[in-house]
This record gives structure tokens, C-alpha cells and sequence, in this order.
């Protein structure tokens, strides 16, 4: 069911991560939600609920603030990806 005004899937996200570094991010992200019970690349197992997001590179445990339009989430990644081509964070 498509909401446009709450669905986070594809959007356009700007991630900042909330060491206070300065580093941002900006890009397509897209959602991943069917692989609960398995196992992500950092050893955690995979749950849709965690605010947990996939990344090709930043370090496991890093904490990003993930901005959508006037909304705001802290996701922490845990596993590696997208691999889907043009985004940049997959999220749970």
C-alpha cells in the first residue's frame, strides 16, 4: 500500500552521522524487510522492527540520522548493501 507521505521506501534521504563528524551523505535509499530470522553481515540477526540500515562500507555499529522531508530517524547499520544499483542505504 502506497502513502506517500510516510513511506520510506526509495526516498530521497540525507544521512548524517550523529558523531558530530560533519560527514553527510545524500542519495536513494530503499527498504528491506523479508529476510527476518537470517543472519546480516555483522553476525546480528536480521529484524525489520531494529531501526538498523545496510551500508557498502561504513563501519558496523555506526549511527546515522536518516532525514526524510520534516522526519528524522537514528539507524545504526548492521549489514552490508544495497546492491541494488543507485541507492545508497537500504533500511529496515
Amino acid at each position: 500500500q502506497k502513502d506517500s507521505g510516510s513511506d520510506w521506501r526509495n526516498a530521497n534521504a540525507s544521512m548524517t552521522p550523529s558523531s558530530g563528524t560533519g560527514r553527510s551523505f545524500s542519495g536513494m535509499a530503499s527498504f528491506y524487510g523479508n529476510e527476518s530470522g537470517s543472519k546480516t553481515a555483522s553476525g546480528q540477526r536480521f529484524n525489520q522492527n531494529a531501526m538498523t540500515a545496510a551500508h557498502r562500507s561504513l563501519p558496523f555499529g555506526t549511527k546515522l540520522r536518516v532525514t526524510h522531508g520534516s522526519s528524522s530517524v537514528i539507524v545504526t547499520i548492521n549489514d552490508r548493501g544495497p546492491f541494488v544499483r543507485g541507492r545508497v542505504l537500504d533500511l529496515s
